[in-house]
C-alpha cells in the first residue's frame, strides 16, 4: 500500500454506532473526559489537561495527524451521544498492518460499544486493504484486554516495558486480528491468554475482572 491521508467520513455499523472524524465541536467533551482517572492511568496526557489543550488538539492536532499519513482519530458516537476516542495509528503501510487504540469515557463504559467500535474500525482496515490489525495493551488493563479478545483479536505475546503510561514504563501485550480471521485461533488465543492470567478467570476462560466495554 502507498501512504496516504485517511479520507474524512463516518464508519458506522448500521445499527446506532458511528466513528465519526475529531473536530473541534468534540473538545469539549474530550477535555471533560481526560480527566477520569482510569484514562490518564493509562494514557501519557499531559497534566493538567486543560481546555485549550482539547481544543487544540481537536481543532489542528487531529487533522495534522491525519494529513501526515500517521492516522486518523475518532470521536465514537454512540446513539448521536458522544462515548469516546478511537484511532487508526502508527500505519506500516508496506507491511499493511495499522494499530488501533481507544478510550470510553466514564459514563458510557459496559455497554459494550468499545468492543463493537474496535470490531467496525478493525473490518474496515480490511476493507482499506490493510491485512493485520493489532492492538497494544498493558497487562494490568483487563477491560482492554476483554475488548481486545471480544473483538477477535489473537493475544501473541508480551514485550517487555514497551509502552509509557502516566507512572512511567509497562509491559504490552500485542493482540492481532488477520483479514482472513479465524476463530478457532482466537479462542486458542484467549486460553493462551486464561492461562498465564489464571486468578483473572474462570475455569471456562471467561474473564471474570473486566466488565463490558
Amino acid at each position: 500500500m502507498r501512504a496516504q491521508p485517511f479520507a474524512l467520513g463516518d464508519i458506522c455499523d448500521g445499527l446506532n454506532l458511528c466513528l465519526r472524524p475529531i473536530c473541534k465541536e468534540h473538545a469539549d467533551f474530550c477535555h471533560a473526559a481526560c480527566q477520569d482517572t482510569e484514562i490518564r492511568r493509562w494514557l501519557p496526557l499531559p497534566w493538567p489537561y486543560t481546555k485549550e489543550l482539547a481544543l487544540e488538539w481537536c481543532r489542528s492536532g487531529a487533522e495534522e495527524f491525519r494529513v501526515s499519513c500517521l492516522g486518523i482519530h475518532y470521536a465514537i458516537m454512540l446513539d448521536n451521544d458522544l462515548a469516546g476516542c478511537i484511532s487508526y495509528k502508527h500505519p506500516r503501510w508496506k507491511e499493511e498492518v495499522i494499530e488501533i487504540g481507544y478510550w470510553l469515557a466514564p459514563s458510557m463504559r459496559g455497554r459494550g460499544c468499545a468492543t463493537r467500535a474496535v470490531s467496525v474500525l478493525a473490518q474496515h482496515a480490511f476493507e482499506l486493504g490493510f491485512h493485520r490489525v493489532e492492538m497494544r495493551v498493558a497487562p494490568e488493563n483487563t477491560k482492554s484486554v476483554a475488548v481486545a479478545l471480544r473483538a477477535g483479536f489473537c493475544w501473541e505475546g508480551t514485550m517487555r516495558l514497551a509502552g509509557i503510561t502516566a507512572t512511567g514504563r509497562t509491559d504490552l501485550d500485542l493482540y492481532s486480528r488477520l483479514a482472513h480471521y479465524s476463530p478457532e485461533g482466537r479462542r486458542e488465543s484467549q486460553f493462551g491468554w486464561a492461562a498465564r492470567n489464571a486468578s483473572r478467570v474462570d475455569v471456562s476462560g471467561a474473564i471474570t475482572s473486566a466488565p463490558p466495554s
